[in-house]
């Protein structure tokens, strides 16, 4: 298969072309910067190809014109933590939802497009997040995001169905792993009581490998089953269930 990945510079992004290209698939991992892009660009392999990649700038999306993609794997996302009174104010609200939002969905539907004109079918994975079900202060900015993405997934699906599309979408919610990102949230955030309660909760919860959800993606990727909905790690999932049943009591 051919497979874009957004946002796989590093952490599960990176991990998951990794793999995916071990197993023959061709992958073309895409890095945010020039910097990040040059970093990778020597790891090369006849199956594993890194490209550089702003989603939010449209002539960056040009690649999809030049490759047939089978799959498209939408983890792309930035972390803006803080107080949400002062992050809408500084306009950091729109930002997370600009590249975590409207830019993914921009990619989505013109890859749906793509398959559309030329007639073939095509696979969608949306990176959302189990902390997209949680209401965390001083998260607020970067969660949200994820709540949205969590109902356009399901909507996208729903109507892909209804119209007889030929794509098929999947939603992966990743709980918290060490790779990095949570500790970016968690910068933005400077009340010291909040950011050192945010510090312990990483602490324990994050997973320091990624090949629980990474080992669900490639799933996603390679099954033609209709299952739509992919989490991990277990405990962590489990554990955002009993929070949606027992929140509504």
């Amino acid at each position: 298969m051919n497979i874009l990945i957004t946002g796989a510079a590093s952490g599960i992004g990176y991990d998951l072309a990794r793999v995916l290209a071990y197993r023959h698939h061709q992958v073309y991992a895409c890095c945010h910067t020039e910097a990040s892009y040059e970093k990778r660009k020597s790891e090369e392999t006849p199956y594993l190809h890194f490209r550089k990649l702003d989603i939010i700038k449209i002539e960056d999306l040009s690649i999809l014109e030049e490759i047939p993609f089978d799959c498209i794997v939408n983890h792309a996302g930035i972390a803006i933590g803080g107080r949400l009174i002062d992050r809408v104010e500084e306009g950091k609200l729109e930002e997370n939802f600009e590249v975590n939002v409207w830019a993914t969905m921009r990619l989505i539907i013109r890859y749906i497009k793509d398959c559309q004109k030329e007639n073939r079918s095509g696979k969608v994975l949306i990176t959302s997040s189990l902390a997209g079900y949680f209401p965390l202060p001083y998260l607020g900015c970067y969660v949200s995001t994820k709540t949205t993405l969590t109902m356009l997934s399901q909507i996208l699906r729903r109507e892909c169905k209804l119209e007889n599309l030929p794509i098929s979408v999947k939603l992966i919610q990743p709980g918290a792993y060490h790779t990095g990102f949570n500790q970016l949230l968690l910068s933005g955030v400077e009340e010291e009581k909040m950011y050192q309660k945010g510090r312990k909760l990483f602490f324990l919860l994050e997973q320091n490998e990624t090949h629980t959800i990474v080992n669900k993606m490639v799933k996603a990727i390679e099954s033609s089953s209709s299952k739509f909905l992919y989490r991990a790690p277990c405990y962590q999932a489990f554990l955002t269930k009993c929070y949606q049943i027992f929140s509504k009591v």
